[in-house]
């Protein structure tokens, strides 16, 4: 499938097998988005395949962020993470200061349904005929994923347990698993774990707004009962938490 990139100034078509990058004018990348100093020669790459595209952040401190123009919907990379885009069109900014910087990208429709049925299927993968379960559809190669999949882990390998794991934890153990291009910090988790929650429908979890440590616990923990209930973290996911054993 072929996809738009556009700046205020360029419109650019990019097919399967292309690898695009983006950043600061005259930096030598393909897609130019701002003049401005602060930016990186090259921010980022769109990375292009038969079934939807990739976004890659290759920074070295500024975070992109992905934000779905015909829905809710949102992540945010910090250097060095990958995502594989679910939205068929979408607003990619970074910010340098008070100075906001995007570009826009537009794919078909039809080849992301396709795509997204894909998912779907892999998120069904252990629902029997008779299971009225509805797994939620997340990318399964995302981090925000394998951030759920570390979430669920207690409760994956004993359904006593009662253990939910701190965002610090979660870091901590997808750092041991050998899945992430670099070390990730608390910081990263909880982005990831909200980009999970909107999924979800429970980014509005809270009563009074206030962001004191148990009510993170409670957010975490109701995401864990969510994403067990509804089928979509299961145990065959601990895979990707020790991607080199086995499999």
């Amino acid at each position: 499938m072929a996809i738009e990139i556009m700046t205020e100034a360029t419109r650019r078509t990019a097919v399967p097998g292309d690898a695009l990058t983006f950043g600061r004018s005259g930096g030598g990348s393909e897609v130019e988005i701002g003049s401005d100093e602060r930016l990186h020669r090259r921010c980022g790459r769109v990375i292009v395949e038969p079934d939807g595209w990739r976004l890659e952040n290759l920074g070295s401190w500024l975070h992109l962020r992905v934000e779905s123009l015909d829905s809710v919907g949102c992540d945010e990379l910090a250097p060095g993470e990958v995502l594989r885009v679910p939205w068929p069109r979408v607003s990619v900014s970074l910010t340098t200061g008070s100075q906001r910087h995007c570009f826009l990208v537009d794919a078909p429709a039809g080849a992301q349904a396709a795509a997204d049925a894909d998912a779907d299927a892999a998120a069904a993968r252990d629902c029997g005929p008779n299971d009225t379960r509805t797994p939620i559809r997340i990318d399964r190669a995302s981090g925000s994923f394998r951030a759920l999949v570390s979430l669920c882990e207690p409760r994956l390998r004993d359904p006593r347990s009662v253990d939910v794991p701190t965002d610090l934890a979660i870091a901590l153990r997808l750092n041991r698993s050998g899945a992430e291009a670099r070390r990730l910090t608390g910081k990263t988790v909880e982005r990831r774990l909200d980009h999970c929650r909107s999924r979800f429908g429970l980014k509005h979890v809270s009563e009074d707004g206030s962001s004191a440590g148990l009510e993170r616990r409670d957010a975490r923990r109701v995401l864990l009962d969510a994403a067990i209930a509804s089928g979509t973290v299961t145990l065959s996911d601990l895979r990707l938490l020790d991607p080199d054993d086995g499999e």
